[in-house]
């Protein structure tokens, strides 16, 4: 049988190649723990099989049949029903049928097959391994040739029983799941789905085809996860700005079917990114008062994102602007609590960040909101962030008590861009937030690109402001490829790219999008490692490092002369100056965060490396501050990052209460 998606590549992440003898790290000859499916998860698994490969079909088809000016999607992004059988059968009918809408030459074969397999699927009748035949079909439209059948291939193999798909788990893959109940033979939901993302981690980082067994355990995996089980993998934390591999991630946007199929599909695709997830599509509706530019995902959708993603890379979710119900303060209570219980889920799903608009708000307000959001949200504070998004475009009402003061008991209305943006700085930090985002949206779609609304200089200034204040940072609305150098140059944490622009076909009349376009990620992380390697990205890099060092109060006084010169050179944009003043911080120890555990526990060794010739030391006697450095060097010897942002948080006020600098003995210090 030829392949009707051929050459789409694997749909579950994974570059297709012939050659199927490579298996996963888990390989053995031996049968290990199993995991029992009934007939239902097995019915609903082959069901989202075949929405899956109806997905892939339409990418197939637009990118040989359509560009960004001719493609065509009349009708808007569908909202997911229930999981029941019917309701599965049904919706790959209706993506069948707008297949044929949009390309009745082109899709009628895959129609034709799909349509002999969908009712077997459906039929209660039908036996667990007639099901698994239907996905063996399946397995084979989307590569033109069955799997491998040997029983040691891969890290899952499935046997039918009357009542149940079992799914074996190699051996070798029980050194890498839990070790309580060694004794019990079934797999618990946590050790299965550890067990899944690992081998789609694996099979991505070789480069090798799943096997029929490992896709259907897959989808099994999906059913458990739309059950309500999470993914029980470490979290993937957003480390310090200037200790990550590369200064600015790219933040690849996209609602979830696109990771799921593109962004998860190769390792390279997740070098220098955080996997972003949220609905861009706004359709022909511009007001973005009416409906906002960005929304929230489907959860069905994040619990998949995670599954593939697994540790490889941080992944976030927007969840937007709270929805008050008259004046804030009547609404507070609830707002509070269903955005906290919202965040909650997320983060138990083991997101890195969730990321709030702060619109409809006065300063305040928006205070307040923050702080309650920041008591009520379920998350290790250590690993997961909260960020809160300012639109440039919107004015703020600035009623803060020291504000009023200075405007005779008047608060005042900030409508500059970036004005805007320095106001958010003050209002994320103190209401305890981590990160801020500076968003350029307005009542046009596509974007104008958020850089293009500041200068450069104000777009250095507030990265650099944010991160003296320890927060992470990041830019969002209408990235193209040129924009991508510039922003770059900033030092931001994060760039928020997708959407028309950049990753997704849309029809230019209705404004819906339309598939993922993953080959251009290889472009956006060509042109961002390009940037950074230059001098100004260096210099963007150096001098988020040393931001980070002066919050931390870990900065010698030789690198604190270089990072107040090299701000203003960075700032605007001179080269030679930048130049001269990289090699002067060169020789200093870098210590990197660590990809896993809390980026507070990097903090606490940089200042104890920096020891008594720090900014910390210089607001203790010498007797104290080796002290506070004992009890630093005990809480990150036992990994206590709760007691370590305990001690640099009061090192960090005793420095602003005591005024501590640098005295002119210390400035000849080395860098």
């Amino acid at each position: 049988m030829t392949a009707i998606l051929a050459p789409i590549p694997n749909h579950v992440g994974i570059t297709l190649r012939k050659d199927k003898t490579m298996p996963c790290d888990v390989h053995t000859h031996h049968e290990g723990r199993i995991r029992r499916f009934p007939h239902g998860a097995v019915r609903r698994a082959v069901l989202e099989y075949a929405i899956n490969l109806c997905a892939w079909q339409r990418i197939a088809l637009t990118t040989r049949h359509r560009t960004d000016e001719s493609y065509v999607q009349r009708r808007p992004f569908p909202l997911r029903g229930p999981d029941d059988v019917a309701s599965l059968r049904t919706r790959v009918e209706e993506l069948v049928a707008g297949l044929l809408e949009d390309y009745p030459a082109e899709a009628g074969e895959f129609a034709d097959q799909m349509a002999a397999i969908l009712p077997t699927v459906a039929d209660r009748q039908q036996g667990i391994d007639t099901l698994k035949e239907q996905c063996r079909r399946l397995y084979v439209i989307e590569h033109g040739t069955s799997g491998t059948e040997p029983p040691d291939d891969g890290d899952f193999r499935i046997v039918t029983t009357e009542d149940a798909a079992e799914v074996h788990v190699r051996s070798g893959a029980q050194d890498q799941l839990s070790a309580h109940r060694p004794e019990q033979t079934d797999l618990d939901s946590d050790d299965y789905l550890t067990a899944v993302s690992r081998c789609l981690v694996s099979a991505r980082e070789r480069g090798r085809a799943l096997s029929e067994d490992e896709v259907l355990a897959i989808h099994l995996a999906y059913t458990l996860a739309s059950d309500g089980e999470r993914v029980p993998l470490p979290v993937r934390p957003w480390s310090s700005p200037g200790f990550r591999d590369t200064q600015s991630y790219m933040s690849i946007t996209d609602p979830g079917e696109g990771h799921l199929l593109g962004t998860t599909r190769r390792s390279e695709n997740l070098r220098g990114v955080i996997v972003h997830i949220e609905h861009l599509e706004r359709g022909n509706t511009q007001d973005r008062e009416a409906v906002e530019p960005y929304r929230i995902p489907a959860p069905q959708s994040i619990s998949r994102v995670r599954l593939h993603t697994g540790t490889q890379a941080p992944v976030s979710s927007y969840v937007g602007r709270p929805m008050f119900e008259g004046n804030v303060a009547d609404s507070l209570l609830k707002t509070v609590h269903t955005v906290s219980a919202a965040c909650s889920a997320l983060f138990m799903d083991g997101l890195t960040e969730c990321k709030l608009a702060m619109e409809r708000m006065t300063a305040t307000e928006a205070i307040d909101f923050m702080r309650a959001i920041a008591g009520n949200v379920r998350r290790n504070r250590h690993t997961q962030a909260l960020s809160a998004a300012f639109n440039l475009n919107t004015p703020i009402v600035d009623d803060r008590p020291a504000t009023m003061r200075s405007q005779a008991g008047r608060p005042r209305t900030i409508s500059d861009r970036f004005e805007v943006g320095l106001l958010g700085i003050e209002l994320v930090a103190e209401a305890g937030f981590d990160k801020v985002t500076w968003d350029g949206t307005a009542d046009t779609y596509p974007s104008r690109c958020v850089i293009e609304q500041l200068t450069f200089e104000q777009a250095v200034t507030l990265v650099h402001r944010a991160h003296e204040a320890g927060l992470l940072t990041y830019f969002s609305a209408g990235f193209r490829f040129h924009h991508l150098a510039d922003v770059t140059y900033t030092g931001t944490d994060g760039v928020g790219v997708g959407g028309a622009q950049i990753l997704r076909y849309m029809d230019q009349q209705t404004g819906h999008h339309g598939p993922f376009k993953e080959e251009n990620i290889a472009t956006i992380l060509k042109i961002r490692d390009e940037a950074a390697a230059s001098v100004l990205g260096q210099g963007a890099a150096l001098l988020a490092r040393l931001d980070q060092m002066f919050f931390e109060k870990s900065i010698t006084a030789g690198q604190n002369q270089a990072r107040e010169s090299l701000y203003p050179a960075l700032a605007q944009r001179d080269e030679a100056r930048v130049a001269a003043l990289l090699p002067t911080t060169r020789h200093a120890r870098v210590i990197p965060d660590s990809a896993i555990e809390p980026p507070v526990l990097g903090s606490a060794r940089r200042l104890i490396a920096a020891g008594h010739a720090s900014l910390a030391a210089t607001a203790y006697t010498p007797l104290e501050f080796s002290r506070l450095l004992v009890r630093l060097e005990r809480a990150v010897r036992q990994r206590d990052a709760e007691h370590a942002a305990e001690l640099l948080s009061a090192a960090r006020a005793q420095v602003d209460e005591s005024d501590g600098d640098f005295s002119s003995e210390q400035l000849p210090s080395v860098a």
